[in-house]
């Protein structure tokens, strides 16, 4: 089982939380759920710390305590930072990155500029390449607020910085293809900048951020409104550094957005930095507010209840959010009732909106994904060698025509209202 697991679960990104939470269950004597989980919070809230910093550089401490609080109570961050997934490691070293080369912006010295060359190669590391836009993005802007940004292009400095940003994760690349670590083929279909020329991309691009600013509430277009203020503040930020840290980080995610148009538009934590970059945002728009109703106290006392009921209000949506457990026992009941009716296979080919890792490990199987982004049955997986289709979610029938022609004829060894198991080779 393990030697067959090895062989359909190579990463992508470098397996730190894996590696980190393995060790501890090892030391521990067994899983510890919450490990993962605390790691993933615990990454999230060292981006506050450094979204702090960054703040008090943009706006006053009202501003300051907006931005923060919005960071840490914003639903979809409050339940994104429970996941197993590198994600919030992500962001907090790409806000770590950004402090960092602020820093040497300030006070330019060979040490300061290998620190924030070195948080930017962590941040382009963690989901190689994705870090990279964003911190590129940030040096261009301070070194053009600077009025220096040509003596760093003639210095080589800009040129080494974008060397040394892109090291590791070029490094990882190739240490990974060259030892067969890594998934084959692992970055390729992820740039593929011409797909925003189809109207799929923008309504999905939408959607996804959407849902990702107004999550758990139904309504999209609630999402309109902390876009509506956060372009205000990139509007009204101070000219000099303050726009140029704003500006920079705004720049990173709509060139990474479209660069990677295909996962951008059907993954909304690809838009997971939207919320730091909004969070300065409003807070900038709510620090120059402060500032204007100096004279009349009880007009800054509206702001700071304002401030506060948005906060508690998104902190209460966050913790209900995240407190129920029904369902996802639920799922994890149906994950072990199907290892059981596959007899803990590991010859499936699964079909997951939640990815294929949950079934494979609550119910002990080994499958290849099957990834409706792909119409027909994807040329890596062979279904002569393939004893089971797994179908967690039976939305996936409908929503797929080629799932459906492939499931067609096949004998259901159980349907439920949620998931579906055909056999394959009996077919």
């Amino acid at each position: 089982m393990l030697d067959q697991v090895d062989t359909v679960l190579k990463p992508y990104e470098p397996p730190l939380l894996e590696l980190a939470s393995a060790s501890f269950y090892r030391a521990t004597g067994g899983e510890r759920i919450w490990f993962p989980r605390l790691l993933s919070t615990l990454a999230w809230l060292a981006g506050a710390v450094c979204l702090a910093f960054l703040a008090l550089r943009l706006t006053n401490t009202a501003g300051v305590l907006t931005a923060v609080g919005l960071y840490v109570a914003w639903p979809y961050a409050f339940w994104q930072s429970r996941k197993f997934m590198p994600d919030s490691l992500l962001a907090a070293c790409i806000l770590a990155a950004t402090l960092a080369i602020v820093r040497y912006w300030e006070r330019p010295s060979r040490g300061r500029f290998a620190a924030a060359a070195a948080a930017a190669a962590i941040a382009t590391l963690i989901k190689p390449g994705v870090g990279l836009f964003f911190v590129v993005a940030v040096f261009l802007a301070l070194g053009l607020a600077h009025g220096r940004l040509r003596e760093e292009l003639g210095s080589g400095r800009l040129v080494v910085f974008v060397a040394a940003a892109a090291s590791l994760a070029v490094a990882y690349f190739l240490i990974g293809r060259a030892t067969s670590f890594t998934q084959p083929g692992a970055g390729e279909g992820r740039l593929l900048p011409d797909y925003v020329l189809e109207r799929g991309f923008w309504t999905g691009w939408w959607d996804m951020v959407s849902f990702l600013l107004r999550s758990p509430q139904q309504q999209a277009y609630l999402a309109i409104a902390p876009l509506a203020v956060g372009v205000v503040g990139l509007a009204l930020a101070r000219r000099g550094v303050p726009r140029a840290i704003l500006w920079g980080l705004t720049a990173g995610y709509l060139a990474f957005a479209l660069a990677v148009a295909p996962y951008t538009s059907t993954h909304p934590y690809y838009a997971l930095m939207l919320i730091p970059i909004l969070s300065l945002a409003i807070g900038v728009v709510v620090g120059r507010l402060w500032t204007a109703l100096s004279g009349s106290m009880p007009a800054r006392a509206a702001v700071a209840l304002a401030v506060v009921a948005v906060v508690v209000g998104a902190t209460y949506k966050a913790h209900a959010a995240t407190s129920g457990t029904g369902e996802t026992l639920q799922r994890i009941a149906d994950y072990r009732r199907i290892g059981e009716l596959t007899d803990h296979t590991t010859r499936a080919i699964i079909v997951n909106p939640s990815l294929g890792h949950p079934v494979m490990y609550w119910g002990w199987v080994v499958g290849q994904e099957w990834d409706l982004g792909d119409p027909t049955l994807p040329s890596g997986i062979d279904p002569s060698e393939k004893d089971y289709l797994i179908v967690v979610d039976n939305g996936a029938l409908d929503a797929s025509p080629g799932l459906r022609r492939f499931a067609r004829g096949r004998r259901v060894v159980e349907r439920t209202d949620d998931f579906t198991v055909f056999a394959v080779r009996d077919a």
